[in-house]
């Protein structure tokens, strides 16, 4: 269902043609043209899809519904999970009560979220470090470019829209999920009604999250990446809001005290401080965010926490480099199956890999059940398939790993959790440890029957 989204751009071109002041018929050919030409440009993809897979449209939102939902019960996921492969778009029309308070949240909360960072440390905010500041330039840069003078009518719309929308976010009871509806939902009034005064070369920038978040947002769409094809809007609203905005802005302020040409001037200059900071502070939240992913811990901004996340940072670098190192020695490992929860080990390694998150089967099993991938539901192994190096679509092989790279985690099912530990006699005779790091990470040779 991600993959698909030049469909939306393709939705937006079509769009732009129909509100455009041109004869009807000329307006068919156009949107016939773009279609064809995007059947034309799509037809490699579709014909691959229909030759290997046996469907057009190899695409299956099943999973990502089922598992990172915000509202969902034990049974309707199973339903669902159970139907990956089989019923692509079961996981929308099972259940439309619940589709639609996950479609609402997924619009009020999960875009804002993802885009703002109200919770998450990894967003696609202008300024990650300081999340909810980067509302302002993209707002800024939208409502200059609707060109929105605030008279009569349009006073009207914000006020009416906004009370109307408080109220109907408070009678869904729960004020938490829908909020952002209080901003969303007059920005969408107040561009129909500015909608006639919009350059028109900026009109597919708007239109573009507009059909991205009513059509895309059924799924509970999760990182940052997924929001790629609407940061183009973001961040030409932003550039808006440094190259015009805040220069008129200082211009307004001290018109009575300075000459035009040196209020741009120091415009000018406050914006490439402006932009320098932005980027300064982008580049060492990106490192921490590496520190924070790498350890698996929170930052805590003081001197000592930088250089323990640069410790850390460390640590995880050489272990890395000494699994790599461990498993290149290992004979025919070119040809052999490393499982993992993580590609990069089967990657530096150059073998291939099995994909396992140390969750999947019964509670209660045996290790050598769960590296057979014995008991594991359908569509675990599925995700497993379609995750690992080389691919397993159709499950034709049922590979058997040769190599096993454990890192402990506490959410693991508890049998695995004893593969921590070497000495433990629960760990089957055949599985050697070749290595063992300081941060735990321990990796087995399996050594099978001939």
């Amino acid at each position: 269902m991600i993959r698909y989204q030049p469909l939306l751009v393709l939705f937006t071109a079509m769009i732009i043609v129909s509100l455009s002041k041109i004869k009807i018929s000329i307006k068919i050919s156009y949107i016939a043209a773009l279609i064809g030409f995007f059947l034309i440009l799509a037809s490699p993809m579709f014909i691959f899809n229909y030759v290997n897979y046996g469907s057009f449209l190899d695409s299956d939102s099943n999973y990502y519904i089922a598992t990172h939902s915000k509202y969902k019960t034990i049974e309707w996921q199973d339903e669902i999970l159970s139907n990956i492969g089989k019923d692509a778009f079961r996981g929308i029309l099972l259940d439309f009560e619940l589709t639609l308070e996950n479609y609402l949240y997924n619009i009020f909360y999960g875009l804002p979220n993802n885009l703002f960072g109200f919770e998450n440390k990894i967003n696609v905010s202008l300024i990650p470090a300081i999340h909810i500041v980067s509302i302002f330039p993209i707002l800024g840069g939208f409502l200059y470019s609707l060109r929105v003078k605030f008279d009569k009518i349009t006073v009207i719309v914000l006020v009416s829209s906004s009370f109307i929308t408080t109220i109907w976010v408070f009678s869904l009871g729960n004020f938490t999920d829908h909020f952002f509806a209080i901003v969303m939902i007059p920005l969408f009034f107040l561009l129909i009604v500015n909608i006639k005064k919009i350059k028109r070369n900026l009109l597919p920038l708007i239109i573009l999250p507009l059909v991205f978040t009513l059509i895309m947002l059924i799924l509970p769409l999760r990182s940052p990446q997924h929001f790629l094809i609407i940061w183009i809007s973001i961040a030409t609203f932003s550039a808006t809001f440094f190259v015009n905005v805040i220069p008129n802005i200082y211009k307004l302020i001290k018109r009575s005290n300075m000459s035009n040409s040196s209020s741009i001037l120091f415009a000018r200059r406050f914006n490439v401080i402006l932009i320098i900071l932005v980027l300064s502070i982008n580049l060492g939240y990106s490192y921490l965010l590496y520190g924070v992913i790498s350890s698996g811990s929170n930052p805590l901004f003081s001197s000592n926490e930088i250089f323990n996340y640069y410790n850390k940072k460390t640590q995880y670098d050489n272990e890395i480099q000494d699994i790599t190192s461990v498993l290149r020695n290992q004979y025919n490992i070119e040809n052999s199956y490393v499982m993992s929860t993580y590609v990069l080990y089967g990657y530096y390694a150059n073998s291939n890999w099995l994909s396992a998150l140390f969750i999947e089967g019964p509670d209660s099993d045996t290790i050598e059940n769960y590296i057979t991938r014995k008991n594991w539901k359908d569509w675990q192994i599925l995700h497993s398939n379609i995750n690992s190096n080389p691919m397993e679509r159709n499950n034709l092989n049922s590979p058997i790993p040769d190599y096993l790279i454990y890192v402990p985690r506490d959410f693991h099912l508890d049998y695995l959790k004893v593969l921590s530990d070497p000495t433990n006699p629960n760990i089957p005779s055949n599985f050697e440890l070749i290595y063992k790091s300081q941060r735990g990470t321990v990796v087995y040779k399996i050594h099978h029957e001939i």
